[in-house]
């Protein structure tokens, strides 16, 4: 009897391993074949990509957000989110975090926003093949920031997928400068969308993420964990480093990208000195969750 239970946990532990090499192989595959895609002479208007276990949009455009949430994981939740939880995705874009965290979660209520016009159709018809849709994903075509109206962005007509906002209106040093135009987007306090709790959020709006964090939305009982990235640490290393000793002062522990590595606003201003960033992911988690 011993020897049998040995045989069916020896047969079970490498299902586990098969599982998880499975698991590892379609990401690296995924990883190959959008890089194939994006070094193609000629745009690729869809591709089945099996990682993400659906057909997407403008493949080429998404292989360095793929390599960033899927491979490297500079989104994941520091602690596991509760049951049926509200996330807020800030930048959704082509929709590769909802791609995600929809394989992470269940019974979610899933907020997307993004301001780009020209990227929004697609970004819908990519959030409609979402497989095992067991999460309610709704989309908004706005641009969140701490008040009602208009904001001005820059948009890049030769990259469907690109748009810079507040912090690039100034693209005169772009080495495909030529590329951009401005652009006026209407804007909404997030709020009027996302009344109560956000059990996570994920942001990467270009530079606007300064004027909409001003709005006192890194709160413990607003949102418990966050996944931010900041742009033009150069220029704003002030309101930078304000953000995150007010959030740390508030209850928040801090991570790096990836990282489950507790670090304080000091280390995260040194390490982001030292490399000499002009962007960085910072993640913020509760201390009491």
């Amino acid at each position: 009897m011993t020897a049998r239970v040995s045989i069916f946990r020896t047969l079970d532990a490498l299902r586990g391993v098969a599982a998880g090499y499975r698991f590892s192989a379609s990401k690296l595959l995924s990883r190959a074949e959008l890089a194939l895609i994006r070094r193609m002479p000629f745009r690729v208007q869809s591709a089945y990509i099996l990682e993400l276990r659906q057909v997407i949009q403008f493949p080429q455009q998404a292989s360095s957000m793929f390599g960033e949430i899927f491979i490297n994981e500079v989104y994941r939740p520091v602690v596991a989110l509760p049951p049926n939880p509200t996330i807020v995705d800030l930048g959704t874009n082509l929709g590769i975090f909802c791609m995600y965290i929809n394989q992470l979660v269940s019974q979610a209520q899933i907020y997307g926003f993004e301001a780009n016009p020209r990227l929004f159709p697609y970004l819908e018809m990519n959030i409609r093949h979402l497989p095992d849709h067991k999460n309610r994903v709704d989309l908004f075509n706005v641009a969140v920031s701490s008040e009602e109206g208009f904001l001005d962005f820059t948009l890049d007509h030769a990259n469907l997928a690109s748009v810079a906002s507040t912090a690039f209106l100034d693209t005169s040093s772009f080495p495909d400068a030529a590329n951009y135009r401005p652009l006026r987007m209407p804007c909404a306090r997030l709020d009027k969308f996302v009344p109560g709790r956000i059990d996570f959020l994920k942001c990467d709006i270009e530079g606007a993420e300064y004027s909409v964090l001003q709005d006192g939305l890194l709160a413990p009982e607003r949102v418990g964990q966050a996944a931010i990235e900041f742009h033009d640490l150069k220029r704003q290393s002030h309101r930078f480093k304000h953000i995150i000793e007010a959030a740390f002062a508030n209850g928040y522990a801090l991570y790096g990208p990836g990282s489950d590595e507790m670090r304080t606003p000091h280390e995260i201003m040194e390490g982001v000195s030292k490399a000499a960033w002009t962007s960085t992911i910072t993640r913020f988690c509760a201390r009491d969750l």
